[in-house]
């Protein structure tokens, strides 16, 4: 779900104008307007940690000490059910945006599901046991010839396929929400490519 959905669900009037006006490419009062964003990633995050007690999770700080933009909003990683956009794609604007959670694959040689966490930087999809890691245990290049799809006959819940021209990769996302999310933004990919 992307910030401008979750702020429209919860009625942050606010922070949806924020993020269209800047989206629109609005300045001046856009800036100032932004600035609301802390308080939403903040009140996110508390919302957060009061449904979930005792969930281990971790924040990446800003860099910049100054007025908070989309794409230096502060990202929060759950273990377990995780989903974040880091950057700017996820909320309507220009900039890349890095795309990152929690997913079950399917083995190519055991055919077992195993839980990776995945990282969808440009048009390259890694996968790594935990977040932090260094070395990828594989990734997949998303190409103009690539496809991605839904599959709801599948006999487990959430599951997706990526086909590339050479192979052709299993997910399953944790509910709905992160399988529409990681739908739409390897298809944004697939889209840019032409």
């Amino acid at each position: 779900m992307t910030a401008a959905a979750w702020a429209r669900r919860k009625g942050h009037t606010d922070v949806l104008e924020a993020l269209e006006a800047s989206a629109a490419g609005a300045d001046g009062d856009a800036e100032v307007a932004l600035s609301e964003c802390a308080k939403f990633a903040e009140d996110l995050l508390a919302e957060v940690k009061a449904a979930m007690p005792g969930l281990p999770y971790e924040e990446e700080e800003e860099e910049d000490e100054g007025a908070a933009s989309p794409s230096a909003m502060q990202a929060i990683s759950l273990k377990g059910r995780t989903f974040s956009v880091v950057g700017g794609a996820g909320l309507g604007l220009d900039e890349p945006a890095q795309v990152e959670g929690w997913m079950a694959k399917k083995g190519h040689l055991f055919r077992s599901w195993r839980n990776r966490w995945f990282v969808l930087d440009g048009t390259t999809m890694s996968y790594f046991g935990k977040p932090g890691d260094k070395k990828p245990k594989g990734s997949l290049e998303i190409t103009p010839g690539t496809e991605v799809e839904a599959r709801p006959d599948y006999h487990r819940p959430c599951v997706f396929g990526v086909r590339t021209p050479k192979k052709e990769f299993l997910f399953q996302a944790a509910d709905d929400d992160e399988l529409d999310e990681w739908l739409r933004a390897i298809q944004a990919r697939i889209d840019a490519l032409g």
